[in-house]
């Protein structure tokens, strides 16, 4: 991935200031107009009163000779903060590349008034003096073309160069904000404890935790039957028979005389009467 894909994939996730500044310095030296006005776009929707982002709009369609936009873009920061020259540099440029030398001489003498007193900005001032003369016999047609024979158009800003981090600082061009000595660095967090890795197996692979398997789960065991205690004997009829046997049979086994042992009647009335008595 190139620096300016790179750039570009970080600014739609976050179009902050200095994403945009750096974008727009980027797109000044491509011709793809849909990406440049789209950065435009979104660059004056969500920071249209921030002065170096609008500079930077207006310089970026202004090297992508898009003067009419690049003029837009320089008028929305000069209004951003009036007392600064820079934006009344560029766009008297731009008037004087589009043919108007007229109001280019006085938005430039008014970069020259606020303390713009730079040979670039002396020079546009110069020849917007001298193009008023011909902007009034010709037109503006022919100061355009003028201009742009003896003043060839070239970058106003040169590409930035991405720090370690990759963010953009306006200021310096190259470093992110944390990264420059006037200002202090985020506080790094503590370091936790290392992770203790798992001991390894014989065979030296890391062993792994057993996953649990409904196909190898192993069979439910069926819960032990309710447990039943045999009847006592001489139990009245109709009482539940001992598991071994039917009812009468002597819990005692066989009779040791050899024969069957006697079975066990239930009591009657008349005993209970007569054990009374």
């Amino acid at each position: 991935m190139s620096a300016l894909d790179e750039l570009l994939t970080r600014w739609r996730s976050n179009p902050d200031a200095d994403s945009t500044i750096a974008l727009c310095s980027f797109l000044s030296t491509t011709r793809d107009e849909d990406l440049i006005r789209e950065v435009g776009t979104a660059a004056e929707t969500w920071h249209r009163t921030d002065l170096e982002v609008m500079l930077a709009v207006g310089r970026m369609y202004l090297d992508a000779d898009m003067l009419a936009e690049a003029q837009a873009g320089l008028v929305v920061s000069g209004k951003s903060n009036p007392t600064d020259p820079r934006p009344f540099r560029f766009l008297g440029e731009v008037l004087l590349r589009r043919g108007d030398a007229l109001r280019a001489e006085k938005v430039l003498a008014r970069s020259l008034q606020l303390g713009s007193d730079d040979p670039d900005t002396r020079l546009w001032h110069d020849r917007a003096v001298v193009y008023v003369a011909l902007q009034k016999r010709v037109g503006v047609q022919a100061v355009a073309a003028e201009v742009a024979r003896t003043l060839p158009k070239k970058h106003s800003i040169p590409p930035p160069t991405l720090g370690a981090e990759g963010a953009f600082d306006e200021e310096t061009q190259t470093l992110p904000r944390f990264q420059r000595p006037d200002l202090p660095r985020p506080p790094v967090a503590a370091a936790g404890p290392p992770a203790v890795p798992p001991p390894p197996l014989a065979g030296g692979t890391l062993a792994q935790p057993p996953v649990a398997s409904l196909a190898n789960a192993p069979p439910a065991v069926p819960p032990p039957p309710a447990f039943a205690p045999p009847p006592l004997p001489g139990a009245l009829p109709g009482a539940a028979s001992p598991p071994g046997g039917a009812l009468g049979a002597s819990p005692l086994g066989p009779s040791p005389l050899g024969g069957a042992a006697p079975a066990l009647e239930a009591p009657t009335l008349h005993d209970a009467d007569a054990a009374a008595g």
